[in-house]
Parts: structure tokens; C-alpha cells; sequence
């Protein structure tokens, strides 16, 4: 019998990147289209402050993300994809959507309404 750890991490392999929370968050950005506050990435990846905040400073380093004051509201810093990033960050989903497809290639048109309508029972 499975476990629900075993589940888990099978629904994990399949759905999350190995490179972790940077290209989450270039992914994230990338998903959005436009500049947006590190709280909203902290709230939407749901990854620490800190990691967030870690991460882009790695990602401004490299180049494929800047950070600007939002000129509505002082106190909010701005975070978009460099033209580099969204270069990246493209290269990233095309990776993951042949993974994914690759991944649910035996799966039916029912059996992947089945999947999906038990994870979002799990909730």
C-alpha cells in the first residue's frame, strides 16, 4: 500500500522544478508579465521571506532581475524580469511543459480529469 508520503512526493516529482525556489521565481515572474512586490511573490510561491529575498539578489547578480522603488508608493520595491530573464524564464516553462507532457503522455483525456479531481480533494 502507498503511503501518503510516498503520494506526496510522486504529486511533487511530477508538478515542482528540482532547481528550486530562483527559478520559481523567474517562473513566477514570468507568469505575471509584469513588475510586482516580493511580498506578492512570498504570498503566491508560498517560500519564506528571507528565501525570496535571498534568491533575488541571486537572480539581480546574474542579470535576469531588477529591483526599482514603485514610484506610487516608496516604501514598495518593484521586482521585473530583465529582458535576460524573460529570455530564461521562457526557456524554463518550455522545459517544464515537454517534462510535464512527457511525464502524463499514458494518461487519458479521463484519466487526467481523474487525477485532478482527487488532488483538488486532498484539500
Amino acid at each position: 500500500m502507498i503511503t501518503d508520503v510516498e503520494l506526496f512526493n510522486a504529486i511533487r516529482n511530477v508538478t515542482a522544478k528540482r532547481e528550486g525556489s530562483r527559478y520559481r521565481l523567474l517562473m513566477e515572474l514570468y507568469t505575471i508579465g509584469t513588475g510586482t512586490s516580493q511580498r506578492v511573490l512570498v504570498d503566491s510561491l508560498q517560500i519564506r521571506p528571507a528565501t525570496v529575498s535571498e534568491q533575488l539578489d541571486v537572480l539581480i547578480h546574474l542579470g535576469f532581475v531588477k529591483k526599482t522603488i514603485d514610484t506610487m508608493d516608496k516604501r514598495t520595491t518593484v521586482v521585473t524580469l530583465t529582458d535576460i530573464g524573460k529570455a530564461e524564464a521562457q526557456k524554463l516553462v518550455e522545459n517544464r511543459d515537454k517534462q510535464l507532457a512527457h511525464r502524463f503522455r499514458h494518461l487519458s483525456v479521463e484519466d487526467r480529469q481523474d487525477l485532478y479531481d482527487l488532488i483538488c480533494r486532498i484539500d
